[in-house]
């Protein structure tokens, strides 16, 4: 069970299921992706009001505990880290994050990572400047396309 708070109006459903209600969700996030991996609904129970499924996106977790878990093993993770080397951070022609990759040791084996998502770019990036380690840097350049040539 694990404490959550509604980010989204949902009175549509049920006029007390305001945005911000706090409510509990019966299971986690990877208690609900083991049981039904595209199963994207969990159970909560709004006590008093109702119990109700909803989708992940529109809830906010706010179990203290489950919230520090999970940041002690994020940690322990980027920890990791201080091993990388070979690291490629591509950007496109207007600057934006394409790709990064990495190497690094994750428990005893070299691992060879390739990030396409922004979001988990950044935080291998930020990981990564922790642990002052040299990230070569590309920009790719912007394709001209060719002109078809009239024949004469």
């Amino acid at each position: 069970m694990l404490k959550v708070k509604l980010v989204h109006d949902y009175t549509k459903y049920n006029e007390k299921l305001e945005k911000g209600i706090e409510g509990i969700a019966l299971e986690t996030p990877e208690e609900q992706e083991m049981r039904k991996a595209d199963d994207h609904f969990v159970k909560v129970k709004f006590e008093g009001i109702t119990e109700v499924d909803v989708l992940w996106r529109g809830l906010e977790i706010i179990d203290e505990p489950y919230l520090a878990e999970k940041q002690r093993i994020k940690d322990e993770y980027f920890a990791q880290m201080a091993t990388a080397k070979n690291v490629v951070y591509t950007l496109g022609p207007k600057g934006g994050f394409k790709t990064l990759e990495l190497d690094f040791v994750d428990k005893g084996e070299e691992v060879h990572k390739v990030i396409e998502d922004k979001e988990v770019g950044q935080d291998y990036l930020t990981a990564l400047e922790k642990f002052n380690i040299s990230i070569k840097v590309i920009q790719l350049e912007k394709k001209i396309p060719e002109r078809k040539k009239k024949n004469v």
